[in-house]
């Protein structure tokens, strides 16, 4: 629908490989970033992001390596013009959300959602750095020129 009226769109949704292991978001987001910058070439084509769930994990991610690479995904970061996210659970959501979203629905999404509370205790100081630095850098969003939409469902099984 993006494409008819112009905009490259970027839209995607995290798996819970990226969110066991945040190295991986890093690696996907900027793998990503790169290929959006490759297919815009010379042009200035605006940008939509339009995330689905746990991509405002991966967004925050996004934002922190544009921060820091700013040479190298400064084209991406001057022609976004919409950020779009749908549902996007925060850090305290992780475990439950990735109980709910392998859609168990009983006893195994409890044991699922222990088991990851559990390696989130024990990676407070490695993984948990990185959840806790792309959750601040979400919320501290200070894209200004391009503005936010967000919406939330009550029936998404992660984000709810």
């Amino acid at each position: 629908h993006y494409e008819n009226h112009g905009y490259d769109t970027y839209s995607f949704s995290a798996g819970p490989r990226e969110v066991v292991f945040p190295k991986k978001a890093i690696a996907l987001m900027e793998k990503n970033m790169d290929s959006v910058i490759e297919e815009i070439g010379d042009s200035n084509r605006p940008i939509i992001f339009h995330g689905f769930s746990m991509s405002g994990f991966l967004w925050g991610n996004a934002l922190l390596s544009m921060d820091k690479n700013p040479e190298r995904f400064g084209k991406f970061k001057n022609n976004l013009k919409v950020q779009i996210f749908d549902s996007p659970p925060d850090y305290v959501g992780i475990s439950g959300g990735i109980a709910k979203s392998m859609g168990f629905g009983d006893f195994r999404s409890t044991i699922v959602k222990n088991i990851m509370d559990l390696y989130l205790h024990l990676t407070k100081d490695s993984a948990g750095v990185i959840h806790l630095a792309a959750s601040n850098r979400f919320h501290g969003n200070d894209l200004k020129h391009a503005p936010s939409l967000w919406m939330y469902s009550l029936t998404d099984p992660v984000a709810s």
